[in-house]
């Protein structure tokens, strides 16, 4: 589960480095992600022309989710997990989920959060 995923999202960026920077062809990227993967060829091909076709997806979300950690640890003082669970941050979370449309220095802005690159 948990570790699967942090696989597939550290092999999503790895691809697109492999695609649009190395070069490298789509088949290629599918031979190398059969060794890391635990999807089926099926999934894991649409995942790697998915990325081929949108370049730099995998490397915005992984900031995204980055900065919107380190909002969450900063703004609600979050230092363990099962801080995450509190009622106040799942009511901020789901007020979060109704706003997706924003662009996110919108976002920080309105929720009155900061962050730096440390």
């Amino acid at each position: 589960g948990y570790l699967q995923m942090n696989v597939l999202r550290t092999f999503r960026i790895i691809a697109e480095v492999l695609l649009h920077v190395e070069g490298q062809t789509p088949d290629e990227v599918i031979q190398l992600a059969k060794q890391y993967l635990t999807a089926s060829e099926a999934s894991i091909t649409a995942e790697i022309y998915r990325y081929r076709i949108l370049p730099g997806q995998a490397c915005s979300y992984k900031i995204g989710l980055e900065i919107f950690k380190r909002a969450i640890r900063d703004k609600f003082q979050v230092t363990e997990v099962k801080d995450f669970l509190r009622s106040d941050l799942l009511a901020w979370y789901k007020d979060v989920l109704w706003q997706t449309e924003r662009p996110l220095d919108v976002f920080l802005l309105e929720n009155q959060i900061t962050w730096t690159f440390d």
